[in-house]
């Protein structure tokens, strides 16, 4: 991620993922839920051509986003796996991809 604020990333994939790599690390922080972070991470996520790298994160963020008080699984369940895969992917070299 950029270190300095007023700099402007390279290219539109650039931007996309330190926009990512900022949403994740406030859902890790707390600063945000994951669902309410669920949209703007599926949409960059999209926009990057659905990396493998995020599937993982994507199947997470699908479920919880047709999460329905009767399921099964419990919605925080879902939630914390969001941030375990979050965590993870912020743990590596980032963008967790090669270009």
């Amino acid at each position: 991620m950029s270190s300095n604020r007023g700099e402007v990333p390279a290219d539109a994939a650039t931007a996309r993922w330190e926009r990512l790599g900022e949403t994740l690390g406030a859902m890790v922080r707390g600063e945000t839920t994951a669902g309410a972070a669920s949209r703007s991470v599926r949409e960059q996520s999209e926009r990057l051509g659905s990396p493998e790298a995020l599937r993982d994160l994507q199947r997470w963020i699908a479920m919880l986003d047709s999460w329905i008080p009767t399921d099964v699984t419990p919605v925080s369940f879902c939630e914390d796996q969001i941030l375990q895969q979050a965590r993870e992917l912020l743990s590596g070299n980032w963008p967790p991809v090669t270009r």
